[in-house]
């Protein structure tokens, strides 16, 4: 970025590269992280052995980094032991997720995958955390809660019209 008329002509002996957000450099090789999105005037004033400045200026302009979306989607969300569950976290957005994780909060989690099945054998309510970080690091989470009932163990009819102390059900009992 040094103004190339001066490099042509002498030695540069002096360098000043103001970065426009209160950094100032007397490397002419700098560089320079903001740390604040915005639009900064980055002004670079060289001068050589002959006495001969130049200053010559650049706009740099600076967005926040986008923020990862963690997006939880966990299918059923109740039912009896054994309980199957699919938790799925293909909608999540924003920034380029590098790195994701579901905690199934039984003590189990799985990394690296979008969508992952898991087997809850036990009655309990139990909140699935989902992590992803962004290619900036930076990191969302979000939960869902799974319940899970026990298993209610009735004997099976034999027949649908079976009465359950053991008797038929009469037809008619109906009322008028």
């Amino acid at each position: 970025m040094l103004p190339q008329a001066l490099t042509a002509a002498g030695t540069i002996t002096f360098t000043v590269i103001d970065f426009g957000d209160g950094v100032i450099s007397r490397n002419s090789t700098a560089s320079h992280t903001y740390s604040s999105p915005g639009t900064y005037t980055v002004v670079a004033t060289v001068a050589d052995n002959h006495g001969v400045s130049s200053t010559a200026s650049a706009t740099v302009t600076v967005s926040a980094a986008l923020k990862p979306v963690a997006v939880l989607s966990v299918t059923p969300r109740n039912g009896a032991a054994p309980l199957t569950v699919l938790a799925d976290s293909t909608e999540s957005s924003g920034a380029p997720i590098i790195s994701r994780s579901i905690s199934f909060g039984d003590g189990t989690s799985v990394s690296g995958t979008m969508k992952a099945s898991h087997v809850f054998r036990f009655p309990g309510a139990y909140q699935l955390i989902l992590t992803v970080t962004s290619n900036t690091g930076l990191i969302s989470t979000t939960s869902q809660t799974v319940l899970v009932h026990p298993q209610v163990n009735r004997p099976p009819r034999d027949k649908p019209d079976e009465d359950p102390q053991g008797g038929r059900e009469p037809h008619s009992r109906l009322r008028w």
